[in-house]
């Protein structure tokens, strides 16, 4: 049985944790649509097939299969979370996915990775540019911030600081994660503030416990996530560069056959025009 890819392995920091909760994932293509931040307007949100389909018409050609099964697997986790009763889109959510997405393709041509990212965030309903300029604006204003100054704060004249008060806001409601505009922690929360952390060079452990509880997270959960995302990290590292040893053996044994071909060619040649040679002399000896 072939096992799967190093780099598929390592993307699972987004697939669904449990056995039941992909098992679900895998019905909920071929039966009733998940429930989502959709209901609260009483709309019926899309079925995971659907969405995976309106990528494949987005993305019109087929995706590199070293990463198809990745990008697969977390369009479908996506798909789950944009579509709970709860969701309601945030820049530190935008900086994880994008975070994720932009290590997961990072190995692939500039075009086609952001063919890829605009194919993978339109099938979602959602808009591609505003995650990036999102995602953007708020790395930026981590660099600025300085390792003090990742917290949340609703006062605050920057975007950073409120947009994480926000999210302990409503984190902090009743039942948050089963109302709409609620709040329902993911693994792509986790690791936009982890990424924020890092961008702002507070990289001590007492820095992401302090940022973890003032936004009402559970310790345990995020360290858990962040433990996943550094493998994958690590992982897709390993595989980029097992892929990129492949290319240039294959890239060299291309060039070695070729060279053997010329020679042979070559050698071939060489031997019909000394035999065209030695029919001449013997033709000149004759005469």
């Amino acid at each position: 049985m072939r096992r799967p890819s190093s780099l598929a392995r390592a993307t699972r920091v987004l697939a669904p944790r449990s056995a039941a909760l992909r098992r679900s994932v895998l019905a909920s293509a071929s039966t009733a649509p998940t429930v989502g931040a959709d209901r609260g307007a009483g709309l019926a949100p899309p079925t995971v097939a659907e969405t995976k389909r309106k990528f494949l018409s987005l993305f019109a050609r087929p995706v590199n299969p070293m990463y198809s099964v990745v990008v697969n697997e977390l369009i479908v986790t996506h798909h789950l979370w944009r579509h709970r009763v709860s969701y309601q889109y945030d820049p530190v959510f935008a900086l994880g996915i994008v975070s994720v997405l932009d290590a997961v393709l990072s190995a692939l041509p500039e075009a086609e990775r952001a063919s890829v990212f605009d194919a993978y965030i339109g099938a979602l309903d959602e808009d591609p540019a505003r995650y990036r300029a999102d995602a953007d604006a708020l790395a930026a204003w981590a660099r600025a911030a300085g390792a003090d100054g990742i917290a949340p704060d609703a006062a605050s004249p920057e975007a950073g600081p409120r947009a994480l008060a926000d999210l302990a806001a409503r984190g902090a409601l009743p039942d948050a994660s089963a109302v709409v505009g609620g709040f329902a922690y993911t693994r792509a929360h986790a690791v936009g503030a982890f990424r924020l952390l890092e961008l702002a060079g507070a990289t001590s452990p007492d820095a992401l416990k302090a940022l973890v509880s003032a936004l009402g997270w559970k310790q345990a959960a995020v360290t858990s996530d962040l433990n996943q995302y550094k493998s994958v990290l690590s992982k897709l590292t390993a595989a980029q560069e097992l892929m990129e040893e492949f290319l240039a053996r294959e890239k060299r044994k291309t060039a070695e056959r070729l060279a053997a071909k010329e020679a042979k060619a070559a050698a071939a040649g060489a031997g019909a025009a000394g035999a065209a040679e030695g029919n001449k002399d013997k033709e000149t000896a004759s005469a």
